[in-house]
């Protein structure tokens, strides 16, 4: 191959269709990504409100997606490959000729397949790809989880409690309940929240607390819950679930699978697909996606590697 063959170029909206039908040959391995730009087909605003670059090649399985994080002052992204037919030194290759990634400099890599962050764990530590970046510590370790079709399976809320769809009003207040919220800022976020699904679990105003106690005199919050959501499930723009969670006081309900799955069900309508990545020692979500019908397929990780 030479010249333009041997590059990756930036895609465009006219090229998601192309690259999907791709990806789709190679799932469920190709999923996270195939997720990401079919969430970018479904939701074209993401183009633009969150400058998302998606990079590939007609001679490559090689699809790469930056950045992956939108409040880091370092760069990010994520990919996937075929490593059983595409050669080594190849993708090398491809990666080092993207414009926008300086292999030199500090670099998050976000929701990779494992097979691949060790891949790439060989290519930027020993030199291969880049000036010999370091690792700056051990890569997180997830879980993936995926639903292709709606699971027969019915979910109810408790007397006293509705779903309604998030927006930007609400970002504030989930933001500041969310752990990882250094990872975005609220602008970044309140955008996510105009072009991408969020449900909520609310209060008609004689919800109860897990144990039962009445609250429609409840001031736990220090905010009017039948305006702000008491439970939530979201997506991110890379079209997976993030910061599903229900406030202390309103847990033992159900109320999160009942937005999850009502989530999941947007989801499959809009991208064809719903997906989640779960930490292994958080039992209570791996659980409540088991028993709603998604499907674990394999570890995924994030690692960060910065300078010598």
């Amino acid at each position: 191959m030479s010249g333009d063959a041997v590059r990756l170029r930036e895609a465009t909206r006219e090229d998601v269709d192309k690259i999907t039908t791709r990806l789709k040959n190679y799932l469920p391995e190709s999923s996270l990504i195939y997720g990401t730009i079919m969430a970018l087909k479904a939701y074209e605003k993401m183009w633009d409100l969150l400058g998302t670059q998606i990079y590939y090649s007609d001679h490559s399985s090689l699809v790469v997606g930056t950045p992956s994080l939108y409040k880091h002052r370092n760069q990010s992204l994520y990919l996937f490959w075929d490593h059983n037919k595409e050669d080594d030194q190849e993708i090398i290759h491809l990666l080092s000729n993207i414009p926008s990634i300086d292999w030199s400099k500090p670099l998050f890599l976000s929701q990779v397949p494992w097979n691949l962050l060790k891949k790439m764990e060989n290519f930027l530590t020993s030199g291969l790809l880049g000036n010999g970046l370091r690792k700056r510590d051990e890569p997180n370790v997830l879980h993936l989880y995926w639903m292709t079709s709606v699971p027969d399976i019915e979910t109810k809320l408790p007397d006293g409690y509705e779903l309604r769809d998030l927006n930007e009003e609400h970002a504030k207040f989930i933001l500041d309940h969310w752990e990882y919220k250094h990872t975005t800022s609220l602008d970044r976020y309140r955008c996510m929240r105009k072009i991408i699904p969020a449900i909520g679990v609310f209060k008609t105003g004689c919800a109860s607390k897990g144990n039962g106690e009445d609250l429609t005199q409840d001031n736990s919050v220090n905010l009017n819950t039948t305006d702000y959501p008491i439970a939530w499930a979201q997506l991110s723009f890379l079209n997976l679930y993030t910061h599903t969670f229900t406030i202390p006081e309103y847990r033992r309900q159900g109320l999160a699978a009942v937005a999850t799955l009502a989530l999941a069900k947007k989801s499959l309508e809009n991208t064809g697909v719903a997906l989640s990545t779960i930490f292994p020692h958080n039992e209570i979500s791996v659980k409540m996606h088991l028993k709603l019908g998604f499907v674990r397929l394999f570890d995924v990780g994030d690692q960060h590697y910065f300078s010598p």
